[in-house]
C-alpha cells in the first residue's frame, strides 16, 4: 500500500489507497461509519454491540457480528484496516478495546480513529444535551495516547483536528 504519511490522511483515501481484497474491520459500526457501498473490492467486517437498522442494507462485501470491541470474534493479524469512527468514547473498557484491535491488525495495519475531545465545547453540549449520549469515556488525545503506548504496539503516525473531534 502506497500512503504518503507525511500528512494527514481522510479516511477515504486510506480506503482508496487499500489493495483489492483488503480487509477492513469497522468497530463501532453502528449503521456503517462510512459508504461501505464506495468500496466493493474490500471486504469488510462491521462490529457492533447493538443491532442498528441499516445492517440489513449492507452491500454484499460488509458482514456484520454483534460484539463488544473488548472481544473481537477474529483470529490475530487478519485486518489490513481497523476503523473506529467516533466509538471509542462508547466502549466501556477502552484499554481491553485497544488490545483488541492491535491483536487483530496484520503487522504494518493501518488503525484510523476518530473520536470527540472532551474538553471542547461542542463535546460538552453534546453530553449536556443528551445525557451523555452514551458517551462512557472523556478522551483527549493525550489520554487516548497513554492508554495506546502503555498497552498495544500502536503509533502515531498523523493527526488531524476536526472541528468536534480529533482522528
Amino acid at each position: 500500500m502506497t500512503v504518503d504519511l507525511r500528512s494527514p490522511l481522510s479516511l477515504e483515501e486510506l480506503l482508496e489507497a487499500l489493495p483489492s481484497g483488503s480487509r477492513v474491520l469497522d468497530l463501532g459500526c453502528g449503521g456503517g461509519t462510512f459508504n461501505y457501498r464506495g468500496f466493493p473490492s474490500l471486504e469488510i467486517h462491521a462490529i457492533d454491540e447493538g443491532v442498528h437498522d441499516n445492517v440489513r442494507k449492507f452491500p454484499a462485501n460488509a458482514h456484520f457480528v454483534r460484539a463488544r470491541a473488548s472481544a473481537i470474534p477474529d483470529a490475530d493479524g487478519v485486518f489490513d484496516l481497523v476503523v473506529v469512527n467516533f466509538a471509542f468514547e462508547h466502549f466501556a473498557d477502552p484499554v481491553a478495546a485497544l488490545k483488541e484491535i492491535d491483536r487483530v491488525s496484520k503487522d504494518n495495519a493501518y488503525v484510523w480513529m476518530s473520536m470527540p475531545n472532551a474538553g471542547s465545547f461542542e463535546d460538552q453540549l453534546y453530553r449536556n444535551l443528551f445525557a451523555g449520549g452514551g458517551h462512557l469515556q472523556s478522551p483527549t488525545i493525550e489520554r487516548f495516547l497513554r492508554q495506546a503506548y502503555s498497552s498495544t504496539s500502536l503509533k502515531l503516525i498523523s493527526f488531524l483536528e476536526l472541528p468536534a473531534g480529533f482522528t
